[in-house]
């Protein structure tokens, strides 16, 4: 070998083994574990997601159930509204009581 030969490759860079692996190894485990943790989110978030639609729709249905659609026809059709919009027909106030307590069972079932 000549003497600039020797210098090149005395220049270049040498990277050990035990350097090279960390590397790998760091490379690798973090695309797995990133991959895991996105898996993992996504199937949570689905999860809870699917637990509060049931919920909602559960107490969306009950209230739905035990609402007089007849009697809400009847409210918009004779209720006068007040000074403040709305309305001091028993009736109305008997639904916004009954809308209430839905409410107050379940605070995001607000219609």
């Amino acid at each position: 070998m000549t003497e600039s030969q020797i210098a090149t490759q005395r220049s270049q860079r040498l990277i050990s083994m035990r350097t090279q692996l960390l590397g790998l190894f760091t490379i690798v485990f973090t695309v797995f574990f990133l991959l895991a943790a996105f898996y993992l989110l996504r199937y949570i978030d689905g999860l809870v997601l699917g637990q509060i639609e049931t919920d909602l729709t559960g107490t969306l249905q009950g209230a739905a159930a035990n609402t007089n659609g007849d009697l809400l026809v009847e409210i918009a059709r004779e209720a006068q509204p007040n000074a403040e919009g709305y309305s001091d027909d028993p009736r109305y106030l008997e639904m916004m009581q009954w809308l209430e307590q839905i409410h107050d069972i379940e605070p995001r079932a607000w219609p």
